[in-house]
């Protein structure tokens, strides 16, 4: 099961005897919070319990349902370790490349017309602290007097709707939300973008 997605599922796979296999994609919530809180550089050998936000707490609940976790890194699996997880049960798979996103960029390449000028910026993905929303947005703010439009494609976090909202209120006319979108559509909207922006802590 995905993380945040086991659950009452996975106990009850759990109690008929079958084994459950967690997939988690980022470090363990420990070193997340660790890392988003300190903007930490490194994770020590030892990572004792740290303070959670809401997402980082419901993935260690799903933890709890687990007899084996399988991780895209071996950065993630030491921050598995650090955090008192036994070795043996962290299996680490490197994610591929996308082919047909990659498919897709191509495409869209070959077919866009005029691209955006360079002070119009794009964010792709959750919009959210832990990937450097609040930066943004200040540094932003900061230059206002200056030319820059941000397109932001991806989910707005919780922790950040309220400052969102209040950031497109004072940048009237500056800011698009595209939301999700699907593979073509994001090859297409960053083709015709200069400027990637992702400040992920």
């Amino acid at each position: 099961y995905r993380n945040c997605f086991g659950g009452i599922s996975a106990d009850m796979a759990r109690s008929s005897g079958r084994k459950t296999l967690c997939d988690h994609s980022i470090g363990h919530p420990y070193a997340v919070s660790l890392i988003r809180r300190k903007l930490a550089r490194l994770i020590p050998d030892a990572l004792p319990p740290q303070p959670l936000d809401i997402l980082e707490t419901q993935y260690l609940e799903d933890f709890r349902h687990a007899d084996h976790y399988l991780v895209n890194s071996d950065f993630v699996k030491r921050t598995f370790i650090a955090s008192g997880i036994d070795a043996d049960k962290v299996s680490v798979v490197y994610w591929g490349v996308d082919a047909r996103f990659l498919e897709a960029s191509d495409r869209a390449l070959a077919t866009v017309r005029d691209r955006r000028p360079a002070a119009d910026l794009l964010f792709c993905g959750g919009f959210g602290e832990r990937k450097g929303a609040f930066e943004l947005m200040d540094a932003l703010d900061v230059m206002e007097h200056h030319r820059w439009t941000l397109t932001v494609a991806g989910g707005i976090e919780p922790e950040a709707v309220g400052r969102w909202h209040q950031f497109c209120k004072r940048h009237p006319g500056r800011v698009r939300y595209l939301g999700y979108l699907d593979r073509e559509s994001l090859a297409h909207t960053m083709a015709e973008h200069r400027n990637f922006v992702f400040p992920s802590r």
